[in-house]
């Protein structure tokens, strides 16, 4: 059989996260902007827009960006990055609110405990974050490619080119992921079999590691 390496994603794949970075990226922003009510106005209806899904899965400054222009048109760097280091003391402050437990997408501990292939992390978060995250799990990733790690996010293919150069030769490699960002990334880097967890936005997909730990979805590969 073919012996399969896994890489992960992290938020919103391994730990449910992202709507409480979005909230911290929020009240950033209407700091910044003195508590305004056209802003905050604007950045609810933007949060909320089908424009602001496909950021999902990027690096948080740049959703920042994002966020930013959408709500008063500013892309004055100095301003991102007043921004930036407001939401990042936000993050930091609240840590152990965020990563803990109690925000692990169900299954993910079962799922190392049992299946005993290495992995790896891929995340568009940064070390000082991930190694919160890495606390968390039942053993360690063989290595991690963070935000830290390229000098461009997902959807570039850069940070799944990096692991697929990092992980072992030999190995059938498998991406677990949850957002489009995140899937042509994957894609662009000449991984072709990526897995979504709990957004079902493509195909295959399961709504969280327990149910696919429970499929014989993985054990098709060990017969190719």
């Amino acid at each position: 059989g073919v012996e399969l390496f896994f890489i992960m994603d992290v938020d919103g794949t391994i730990i449910e996260s992202e709507d409480i970075y979005f909230n911290f990226m929020a009240k950033a922003v209407e700091e910044f902007y003195g508590n305004s009510s056209i802003i905050s106005d604007k950045l609810a209806s933007f949060l909320h827009s089908e424009k602001f899904r496909t950021f999902y899965g990027m690096e948080d400054k740049d959703i920042l960006r994002e966020i930013v222009k959408a709500v008063s048109g500013e892309v004055e760097e100095n301003a991102i990055n007043t921004i930036y280091s407001i939401y990042t003391s936000l993050v930091m402050d609240n840590i152990n609110s965020i990563i803990n437990k109690d925000n692990l997408i169900n299954g993910i501990e079962e799922f190392l405990k049992i299946r005993g292939e290495d992995f790896a992390l891929v995340s568009s978060s940064h070390m000082d974050v991930l190694r919160y995250v890495v606390r968390l799990l039942p053993r360690e990733p063989l290595f991690i490619v963070s935000a830290d790690d390229v000098k461009r996010h997902k959807p570039s293919p850069e940070p799944y080119e990096r692991a697929r150069d990092m992980a072992p030769l030999g190995r059938k490699l498998i991406v677990f992921e949850d957002s489009i960002a995140g899937l042509r990334s994957a894609r662009a880097a000449g991984i072709n079999d990526i897995v979504c967890i709990r957004t079902c936005k493509w195909k295959p997909c399961f709504k969280d590691w327990e149910e696919l730990l429970k499929s014989n979805f993985l054990s098709t590969f060990s017969s190719k």
